[in-house]
């Protein structure tokens, strides 16, 4: 049916199918677990979304391990504050349907038949399903670097703007992910497949981004790796 469809059918399926797939752990979790969340950051996510939502963006949470500064990215906990119950269900969908319409556009660009393969390939794998059915920042981080690769793959100069604000708004999002795109930035950029003085000024503003939202840990390395990488 796939393969005989014209390709606006074609997405169309492919949406319905991810929709689908995506939606399977929330009903699955819904009548067997009793609507709960999973994994330990979902939940980390839900109650700092309603300290956000009852008392605007904290810095000291009072109740956790005697008391501890709270060092996050704004973006994901900032979009869940505004419905924390129903938004930790809700976005990490809309981030993956909206991420796979963009994953399917950009491969499109180079084969149909490829991108309808590959799309079929990237729905059903576990790493996909678990991206976007649970309630994480990477959901959004993903998003955002998908939107800045297609809007930079489509030419134009104000797409390119418009893509490097993308990756720029990574940074409200996650730190992890920043580094990540930071090295691939890097790569180009000494491939003078981008112009260094937008790799610069991208790098700079999400760092600016960045102190704001983490202050000395970003430039303390002792916190970051106690932060980032504990060792127990």
């Amino acid at each position: 049916m796939l393969l005989n469809a014209s390709p606006r059918k074609t997405i169309i399926y492919l949406f319905i199918i991810c929709l689908v797939v995506l939606s399977m752990p929330l009903f699955l979790r819904a009548k067997f677990a009793d609507n709960n969340l999973i994994g330990e950051e979902s939940y980390s996510n839900y109650k700092l979304a309603n300290m956000i939502k009852d008392n605007g963006f904290v810095k000291y949470d009072e109740l956790s391990y005697s008391g501890r500064d709270l060092k996050y990215e704004h973006g994901y906990i900032g979009l869940l504050s505004l419905s924390p119950r129903l938004f930790s269900w809700i976005l990490p969908i809309l981030f993956g349907l909206f991420s796979f319409v963009l994953f399917y556009n950009i491969v499109k660009k180079y084969d149909s038949d490829i991108a309808l393969i590959s799309s079929l390939l990237l729905i059903f794998s576990p790493s996909f399903i678990y991206l976007f059915s649970v309630s994480t920042k990477f959901s959004a981080a993903s998003m955002f670097i998908l939107l800045g690769l297609y809007l930079y793959l489509k030419g134009k100069d104000y797409n390119k703007y418009l893509s490097y604000a993308c990756f720029i708004a990574v940074s409200f999002f996650s730190i992890e992910a920043f580094f990540v795109l930071f090295l691939i930035g890097l790569f180009f950029a000494y491939k003078k497949k981008i112009e260094w003085q937008f790799y610069i000024a991208s790098v700079s503003l999400s760092l600016g981004i960045l102190y704001i939202q983490f202050g000395n840990l970003l430039f303390n390395f002792s916190l970051f790796f106690e932060r980032y990488i504990p060792f127990d």
